[in-house]
């Protein structure tokens, strides 16, 4: 049996990776938003996804929640 390399464990996506996963991202989040504003109304999802966001900045910081942000807007263009 072959052994796994360590390169091959690393946690790091390739850049093209990290753009495909940040893009699913976008499109899970969109389409929750909208799936929520169909069901509860614009104030509701707004004020729901609000509180997402900021919790997302908390976890995973201020410039990772803006590039979601930057993600989501691009799907709509």
């Amino acid at each position: 049996m072959e052994s796994i390399t360590a390169q091959s464990q690393s946690p790091m996506l390739s850049s093209s990776q990290e753009t495909f996963r940040m893009e699913c991202e976008a499109k899970h989040w969109v389409k929750t938003f909208n799936a929520m504003k169909a069901d509860h109304g614009l104030i509701t999802a707004s004020a729901w996804w609000g509180q997402t966001i900021r919790d997302i900045e908390k976890k995973r910081g201020p410039k990772a929640a803006q590039e979601l942000r930057d993600a989501m807007n691009r799907l709509k263009k």
